[in-house]
This record gives C-alpha cells, structure tokens and sequence, in this order.
C-alpha cells in the first residue's frame, strides 16, 4: 500500500516535470525570430554591396545565408519534436492507415 502510493507520487512528479520544458522551448521560438532578424539584414546587406563585392565574397554572404536558414530549420525540428514528445499531453490515437500499406498492417 505505501509502496503504491509512493509510486504514484513518483510517477505524478515525473510525469509533471516534463513542463520544465516548455519555457525552454519558448526560449527557442524567440531564438527563431532573433535569427529570422540577422537573416533579413545579411540578405539586405548582401542585396546592397553585391556589385561591390567580389564574387568569392558573395558566395561566403550566401553560404552565411544558408547557414542560418538550416540552424533555423534545426530550431524549429527540435522546438517542434521536443514539445510533441516530452510537453503534449499523451492521448493515445488512432493509427495512421498509409496508402498502400493496408495489406501490410493487420486491422486493429
């Protein structure tokens, strides 16, 4: 009996922790809109000085710019993930039926 509720204390505040998380990943959404920022005004400088700068210049700026949307992207994978799998609550669902699957996955 006093094991059982003390598992169910556990398992509760476990369970409860995962909203640590969900500050950090609101911290990642405002890293997200600071990179979007610094991506528009390198695109903006690089729009600017294009006839100024040499060719291998420019093809650093536009490596700075693919660099940032990818770390962008990355943000946005973990923000997107992180929150589906330790913040939502978990609601049991119905499985997904892919076309031309059905005869590979047995009926639930």
């Amino acid at each position: 009996m006093v094991g059982s509720k003390l598992e169910a204390v556990t398992e509760k505040a476990l369970f409860s922790s995962r909203w640590i998380l969900a500050p950090i990943f609101l911290g990642l959404a405002l890293a997200l809109l600071a990179l979007g920022i610094k991506f528009f005004q390198e695109a903006f400088h690089l729009l600017v000085d294009v006839l100024d700068k040499s060719e291998s210049d420019v093809v650093l700026m536009v490596l700075s710019l693919i660099d940032i949307s990818l770390v962008g992207s990355l943000i946005v994978m973990v923000m997107f993930s992180g929150y589906e799998n330790f913040v939502r609550p978990s609601t049991p669902r119905a499985p997904t039926r892919w076309a031309g699957l059905e005869r590979w996955i047995p009926e639930p």
